[in-house]
């Protein structure tokens, strides 16, 4: 490995993280960062972000450099903070060093919420008179006070209000302004001793500080990092007041809680984060009341169920949490929303309708007003079995978990006439696809050609909502068991709904092409009313029936022939619009076919810019210099006709693949000779490129430099040495 150390290395210090590092190594050999990075990049293969390295070898060069140990290297780098800020199931990939040692790797898509970019910096004034360095724990987003110093960061420069990037932090200085920004105003913290232990408990889960004394749950600081933030989601919705809302003591100045752009200074999410943090401190009843507290947030202003407030970011930690050893966490969240899932009624809707009680009473298995037997709980939505285990598996209705009758639940009554005074008005798209079993697409789909009524309702909150008519779904469903009736296919002659959806893919066909062909009475089906409409089944000869007949069809879709020509189908309708291909394309189903033959005609006769870089090998850039110089003349394209990419002849662009063309260099070893003299020979005009400026941009089409060289083409690599010698002293 070609790399020698820097001449001079200063010390790396505690905390420090590596971009900082970096910056300050450079500056101490007069260099600029970008050298270092340029260097890496030279001798590493593929891509790699100095700063932020996630291959071993970028350690190695780096540790060479520097005179750093690669595994001191990584703990300065943000990889270091994976095993705290990622999930168990997000951390699939390490990082290897040189010495065989595997360390955790941040995901490349990492979750803005939980770091801070380059451009958004903060730091501490009194850390920075301290030393001008930037403390890798700053990046951390839910990190925003100093516990040695007992004050707020600061991420804003105080006179300008710009945003700091890290290199400002490292100058001291605000890059638009020249503030010295350690001579910044603080939030002093001090006489907030809770607030600041629950920042130290952060500290000390990232290995950025002591032990906190405060009694919280013993499980891992991933999953109790992970719970915090995710109530820091629920938290940063408040817009005015909250029940436990943590009180800052107003010190220097006050804080306004008022929801917005607002909720990104760190005094907001000081906040936040204490707040949220109070649930671990009496488990589980604290967590409990935390949750409901940021539910009830703002005096009911902000209306919302459990689920759209809460529910989603909590659930998703129980489905990261499958596997995982805290198995109390998971107990703990489980069954809170167990008890609370269909809370949101009764907080919501105070009364109910007359009619509807009176219903419901008529029902054998009522019970004071609570629960009902599934199957009536069914009769009653006017749906089936299958249908109403999707409700319940989604917890839009809830059942008791404590008692069964045969195999039979029992059904929080409560939410059964919830669902049906909304669906009295409509049916809302996704309920819709949840209980037909189809995807949310197909419903919109089925609405638009006519089979499902659109209507507007009002949701369980009684906000607007976009639906379909519960008759229409009823009568939809009639349809289908009528025709499933007149087909009479058989269970062993079937194939499901999604399997021949997958068989005909290649032919863009989506579920709701095979339910309107269904329904067109083109494609035989089975299908019963104990099933949801995703289950349906058709005959498995029809379907075949249908991908021969487009196999053998005259058409290729529009999606096949922009994917083949490499383009998008915007491409393709610009081609259609200019006239390069005739607008002779039919539309069945809502797909849009070309003849194959005036696809093939296209083809023969143009390509694309994404499929001449192809054949060529040729960047993007190298065609935009042979446009500029006028050695490649496109016959449309963006500063043309506006088309939205280069449009050439294919007459045009194969003499350019690799095997027809030269470059200088191929070219003086063909006549072995220097590329030297090469060079003076183009100056004399012997031999002309097809383009080129220089040594590395030259490009010589072989063609031509056997006709100006009077030799064959086919002997342009097999010529002897006595021809070589011959040819070359033919050229002097």
């Amino acid at each position: 490995m070609d790399v020698k150390p820097l001449l001079n290395r200063p010390p790396i210090y505690p905390g420090e993280s590596l971009s900082s590092y970096l910056h300050r190594i450079a500056k101490a050999n007069l260099l600029e960062v970008r050298h270092i990075d340029t260097l890496v990049k030279r001798l590493i293969s593929g891509q790699d972000d100095y700063a932020h390295p996630s291959k071993g070898k970028t350690y190695s060069i780096l540790s060479i450099l520097t005179g750093l140990e690669p595994y001191k290297l990584y703990w300065a780098s943000i990889h270091s903070l994976a095993p705290v800020l990622v999930d168990e199931a997000q951390l699939n990939e390490n990082i290897v060093l040189d010495s065989g040692f595997s360390f955790s790797k941040m995901p490349d898509k990492f979750d803005s919420f939980h770091l801070r970019k380059k451009g958004n910096s903060q730091y501490c004034p009194d850390c920075l008179k301290e030393g001008f360095y930037e403390r890798k724990v700053w990046r951390v987003r839910a990190v925003v006070a100093c516990i040695e110093h007992r004050q707020l960061l600061i991420d804003r420069c105080p006179i300008c209000a710009k945003r700091l990037r890290d290199t400002a932090i490292l100058q001291a200085s605000c890059g638009h302004c020249g503030f010295d920004l350690t001579k910044a105003p603080t939030f002093d913290l001090s006489e907030d001793s809770y607030g600041l232990e629950t920042q130290a408990a952060l500290y000390f889960w990232l290995n950025a500080g002591s032990h906190t004394p405060l009694c919280v749950p013993n499980f891992s600081s991933n999953h109790l990092y992970q719970l915090v933030t995710t109530l820091m989601r629920g938290v940063r919705n408040i817009k005015h007041t909250m029940m436990g809302l943590h009180p800052v003591p107003e010190l220097s100045r006050s804080i306004k809680w008022g929801g917005g752009k607002e909720w990104t200074s760190p005094a907001h999410a000081y906040v936040a984060w204490v707040t949220a943090f109070g649930a671990l401190m009496d488990w589980p009843n604290s967590l409990y009341n935390t949750i409901e507290n940021i539910f009830r947030a703002d005096g009911g202003e902000y209306r919302n169920d459990f689920f759209f407030r809460m529910g989603i970011y909590v659930k998703a930690l129980l489905e990261h949490w499958t596997e995982s050893k805290n198995l109390e966490i998971n107990r703990a969240l489980d069954s809170y929303l167990c008890l609370k899932s269909s809370w949101y009624f009764t907080q919501n809707r105070k009364t109910l309708r007359g009619k509807d009680i009176e219903i419901t009473k008529k029902h054998p298995m009522f019970q004071d007003f609570q629960w009902l037997l599934d199957k009536h709980a069914a009769q009653y939505l006017n749906i089936n079995m299958a249908m109403l285990n999707v409700l319940i598996d989604w917890e839009i209705l809830r059942i008791n978990p404590n008692f069964k009758y045969l195999e039979h639940n029992f059904v929080s009554c409560m939410s059964v006439l919830f669902v049906h005074d909304c669906w009295s008005e409509a049916v809302a798209n996704k309920h819709a696809a949840l209980i037909l079993g189809l995807n949310y697409e197909t419903i919109f789909k089925l609405s638009f050609a006519g089979r499902l009524e659109y209507c507007k309702g009002f949701d369980f909150v009684g906000r607007s909502v976009a639906g379909v008519t519960k008759a229409s779904i009823d009568v939809l469903l009639d349809q289908f068991v009528a025709l499933s009736m007149d087909a009479k296919v058989t269970v062993k002659a079937c194939i499901s709904l999604s399997d021949a959806v997958e068989m005909l893919s290649f032919w863009e066909y989506k579920e709701f092409h095979l339910l309107l062909l269904a329904l067109d009475g083109r494609l035989p089906c089975r299908y019963t009313q104990d099933t949801l409409l995703g289950d349906i089944e058709f005959l498995q000869s029809a379907i075949f029936e249908l991908a021969q007949s487009n196999a053998k069809g005259e058409h290729i879709s529009m999606v096949q022939f922009a994917r083949k020509i490499g383009g998008s189908s915007t491409f393709v309708e610009g081609l259609i619009t200019r006239g390069y291909l005739p607008a002779n394309f039919i539309n069945y189903q809502n797909i849009s076919f070309i003849p194959k033959k005036e696809a093939e005609a296209f083809d023969k006769k143009y390509i694309s810019l994404r499929n001449a870089q192809r054949i060529t090998k040729f960047v993007k850039g190298k065609f935009m210099t042979l446009i500029s110089a006028h050695a490649l003349v496109p016959v449309s394209g963006p500063e043309i006709d506006g088309l939205s990419q280069y449009l050439f002849l294919r007459k045009d662009i194969e003499p350019l693949v690799p095997e027809n063309r030269m470059s200088l260099r191929e070219l003086a070893s063909f006549l072995n000779v220097s590329t030297s003299e090469v060079y003076k020979w183009i100056k004399q005009g012997s031999i002309r490129p097809f383009c080129g400026k220089s040594f590395r941009t030259y490009i010589f089409l072989k063609d031509q430099v056997a006709q100006q060289l009077e030799v064959e083409e086919s002997d342009l690599f097999d010529l002897s040495d006595s021809g070589l010698k011959r040819v070359a002293s033919r050229n002097c």
